[in-house]
């Protein structure tokens, strides 16, 4: 940061099926918060259901996006598709 570097941070969650949309949200957050927090991150991107073998160009491709507006602090998904209010 301190030579003028942008610092971007990724978040992942894997889809789990017993997993109710609102942990999910959570655990979203609170990943986020952390790399914000912590490492400073000045932009967070997420993936909220997505597998770690797939290419990242196919994270994302259908998105629960009334998920996205309850989730605060990221600045887009890892296609660019979604950004917040």
């Amino acid at each position: 940061k301190k030579d003028s570097f942008t610092i971007i941070g990724y978040v992942r969650k894997s889809p789990l099926l017993d997993v109710s949309e609102d942990i999910r949200i959570k655990y979203l957050q609170s990943m986020m918060d952390a790399l914000r927090d912590r490492s400073g991150e000045d932009m967070v991107y997420i993936s909220p259901c997505s597998k770690s073998t797939e290419p990242i160009v196919s994270h994302d491709a259908v998105i629960n996006t009334n998920m996205l507006k309850v989730i605060e602090r990221f600045s887009g998904d890892t296609q660019g598709k979604v950004r917040p209010k």
